[in-house]
């Protein structure tokens, strides 16, 4: 899968439920995983894709590019995530298997994982499943849509194939022609949140895959969100965007925000941060799907990212949603047209604009 833990929890919750069901499960992605596995589960890392992406991209300045900007900025990430796929040992581990070995199925990311296309022929062409995090929506519009294709084709996949020979050979199909042996696609969309598409039979929607019912909460989080007299507010930029990076200044006026308000605030920050209002808790992880389902949590702050947004909606929790990349956008726009919650875009953030943002929130829910 792509690099990007929260994509990770997306694919592994459909790796796990095949597990669950008896097959043999071999799993080939660069996050690690410390979650206790079934007996017929393989996870093969390609290591060193994370750190190689962090030192090539800068997700808050991402964040003001335009739709075009973030089309060739995408492009290039999924080149250099391909150059370090390749060049990772877990890689290396597949390309020893015997050259008769068949899989029953393989389940490949089709948006960003496309490098890994020449798999298909490796092991002799089984049945293919394509995974997404989103559909292209032809909402945006034609120039757009059709930019980000004709991109993908004569760029991405050109520069990918010649990578992809390196290592599988000068005969190895094109990224397009290995891309036809895809006979269904799972898109993580859910037609309640997303604009009307026209798509074939053979791509299923299966947003909130990963949503479940609250688990048990650690102690010392299950302590803060009984107690909360005033209710509890949820602040989490997911996995790819840090809050410890989001500058000094940022945070100070995110921080004086909260300590006018009377509501509990817990924030997944990454790293130490000093001078804290009284109501305001950090934590570098947080369970967050458990903790939505607490029945104090009154409204989630987030980067309008699909499985936080797939998750407030399942526990039934307001938004306030700051977009940063790709889908988040969509989503946003998407979260305010439903009255699921409203935008605040991260480079006009300040104390009094986030506070009435919370306040037109908690005050006026729908």
């Amino acid at each position: 899968n792509i690099p990007s833990p929260s994509h990770h929890i997306w694919n592994r919750a459909l790796a796990f439920g095949l597990a669950n069901k008896g097959h043999n499960i071999t799993y080939i992605g660069p996050d690690e995983d410390e979650l206790p596995k079934p007996q017929n589960y393989t996870h093969i890392l390609l290591e060193g894709v994370y750190e190689g992406m962090n030192h090539n991209f800068d997700i808050n300045e991402m964040s003001t590019y335009g739709p075009l900007a973030m089309i060739m900025e995408f492009e290039n990430w999924c080149i250099l995530q391909c150059q370090l796929n390749l060049k990772s040992k877990g890689f290396r581990k597949l390309l020893i298997y015997p050259p008769n070995f068949k899989f029953d199925l393989i389940v490949i990311d089709i948006t960003a994982g496309t490098c890994l296309y020449p798999l298909i022929q490796r092991f002799n062409y089984p049945p293919t499943v394509g995974v997404t995090p989103f559909l292209l929506p032809t909402v945006w519009n034609f120039l757009y849509t059709h930019i980000d294709i004709g991109l993908r084709y004569f760029n991405q996949y050109a520069e990918e194939h010649e990578l992809a020979k390196k290592i599988f050979g000068e005969n190895t199909p094109s990224m397009q022609e290995l891309e036809r042996h895809i006979s269904l696609v799972l898109a993580n969309t859910d037609p309640v949140l997303d604009y009307p598409q026209p798509v074939p039979p053979n791509i299923i929607p299966v947003g909130g895959l990963h949503t479940r019912k609250s688990k048990q909460i650690p102690h010392d989080l299950q302590t803060v969100l009984d107690n909360a007299k005033n209710g509890v507010i949820i602040f989490s930029l997911g996995t790819n965007v840090r809050s410890d990076k989001l500058g000094k200044e940022m945070q100070t006026e995110i921080l004086d925000a909260f300590s006018k308000i009377r509501e509990t605030v817990i924030w997944k920050f990454e790293s130490k941060i000093e001078n804290l209002p009284k109501n305001v808790i950090v934590r570098k992880w947080l369970p967050q799907n458990d903790i939505l389902g607490h029945p104090n949590v009154k409204l989630f702050i987030g980067h309008g990212g699909a499985l936080s947004t797939q998750e407030t909606i399942f526990h039934g929790v307001p938004m306030i949603a700051i977009p940063f990349i790709v889908d988040q956008h969509i989503n946003t726009k998407l979260i305010v047209k439903k009255q699921i919650g409203v935008h605040v875009e991260f480079r006009h953030i300040t104390s009094n604009y986030l506070l009435n943002k919370i306040r037109e929130v908690l005050d006026n829910s729908v």
